[in-house]
């Protein structure tokens, strides 16, 4: 395709700071977040109790596979993954969001 292959996934250990500081936010774009927002990112926002409203837009490392981790995030109100690589199998995850 026109972008490349993903590094290796972000260990939790890295994303921690991140969530540590944020756990509290109701809203989150991560738009456009490159190899930075990948399925191993999106295990670190399930610990996010309070977030209501998440944008995904162009966050074009995600997979299928990762978006079963999205129905975690319970409080989810609005997901925007417009621009993704996220496909038919993602559709069945994210109807459990």
């Amino acid at each position: 395709g026109d972008h490349d292959a993903p590094a290796a996934p972000m260990p939790c250990a890295l994303m921690f700071p991140l969530v540590r500081d944020v756990w509290r936010a109701s809203e989150m774009d991560l738009s456009d977040g490159g190899r930075w927002i990948t399925d191993a990112s999106l295990g670190a926002l399930a610990y996010l109790d309070g977030l209501a409203s998440l944008r995904l837009t162009l966050c074009r490392f995600l997979t299928d596979s990762g978006s079963a981790q999205l129905p975690r995030l319970s409080g989810l109100q609005a997901l925007d993954v417009s621009w993704t690589e996220l496909g038919d199998r993602a559709a069945g995850h994210l109807a459990g969001c």
